[in-house]
């Protein structure tokens, strides 16, 4: 399995899956490359994970990755890799026939989900590697309907149903609940902060709420390139706090006395987050969410208001919801009730069954 970062979230379930492909005689290699994160998360491979460094090739104005993994990937019986057309390494093994061994998985988004950084070609070029591709690891049912509707035949797609390993955190979370008070008018705003995300929306929407809501609180958990933004104004604003730990059960006292997250930029595994603490979500549609925004059901676990709604609009529904609490009990329950749908251990006994089902594939030809 060859991964370009391996962010912390993700070890969990590498270790899982090892583990289990362990018992049936299978040796799983995890490949990390060297870099950063795109926003400028960690890298965080296991101790196990052999390491081999990534080269930008550059061709003008555009670039390229590439990772030696050749000599590597010949012991192998299944290569996985990213669905990432920049990588050079894992688009010619499945675009170039000579070199079909090992088979390769894939494992994305179908298509690029930030349509602003969307590359024509590197589409172009994801679409015929996927149809050429052995099998496919799909992160939601929606990215699977995607690859089929690219031209893969359903009986090499496996949904993986993405999530994050939350059992600490919800044990967490429900022990400070015990110990602490939710405060009713208080939000809460976790992960990285960077531009697509709104933190600015996010400001200017919390003082909106405050005029109509004197004691309305905002809690930002997070870091990034746009943190400098929150910590201006948490430095600034007594009802505003910003806190940059977003590791694990550190978030826990937080999560446990707000009523409400607060997402009104891209969503990815924060949904996650919300879902399984209780938390339901506002959020805004066509924000070139990442692919777990469809576990967010409009009524039932959030709030998603239409793509143009202003930073007015998305306070007002805030507002509504935080002043409706027979409403917004009902929707916590809603968001407690999907624990086993987004579990860690759901996640792994996918991945591996979808590991067996292609090395069969590959088995019998």
């Amino acid at each position: 399995m060859v991964q370009r970062v391996v962010p912390p979230y993700r070890v969990p379930l590498f270790e899982g899956v090892r583990s289990r492909l362990a018992a049936e005689n299978i040796d799983l290699v995890l490949v990390s490359g060297d870099g950063q994160r795109r926003d400028g998360g960690p890298n965080t491979p296991p101790p196990w994970a052999t390491l081999i460094p990534i080269r930008e090739l550059k061709f003008g104005s555009a670039h390229v990755q590439y990772q030696p993994i050749l000599r590597l990937a010949r012991t192998a019986d299944l290569l996985i890799a990213e669905q990432a057309s920049k990588s050079v390494h894992v688009m010619w093994r499945v675009l170039v026939p000579w070199t079909s061994r090992p088979p390769v998985a894939l494992w994305g988004h179908g298509i690029n989900l930030q349509t602003s950084r969307r590359s024509g070609l590197g589409e172009r070029v994801k679409l015929r590697a996927t149809r050429r591709s052995h099998w496919f690891f799909a992160y939601t049912p929606g990215t699977a309907k995607i690859v089929e509707q690219m031209g893969l035949e359903p009986s090499r797609i496996t949904t993986l149903h993405n999530t994050i390993d939350t059992g600490p955190l919800v044990r967490a979370v429900e022990l400070e609940r015990q110990r602490s008070t939710v405060h009713p008018h208080r939000a809460i705003y976790v992960g990285r902060l960077y531009e697509l995300k709104r933190p600015d929306f996010l400001l200017e929407a919390a003082r909106l709420i405050r005029d109509r809501l004197p004691d309305f609180e905002l809690v930002v958990v997070g870091d990034g390139p746009s943190s400098q933004i929150v910590a201006d104004a948490a430095a600034t604003t007594p009802w505003i706090t910003h806190h940059t730990d977003t590791i694990g059960v550190a978030v826990a006292p937080h999560l446990a006395t707000a009523s409400l997250m607060l997402l009104p930029g891209l969503v990815g595994l924060a949904a996650v987050d919300a879902i399984l603490c209780g938390l339901p979500s506002v959020v805004v549609a066509d924000q070139e969410h990442s692919p777990e925004f469809e576990y967010l059901a409009d009524g039932v676990t959030a709030v998603v208001l239409p793509r143009d709604a202003s930073p007015a609009a998305y306070a007002a529904a805030v507002v509504e919801l935080l002043t409706d609490p027979e409403r917004l009990a009902t929707m916590a329950a809603n968001c407690r009730a999907a624990d086993r749908e987004l579990s860690m251990d759901r996640m792994i006994d996918d991945f591996t069954n979808g590991v067996l089902a292609a090395l069969q594939r590959a088995a019998t030809g």
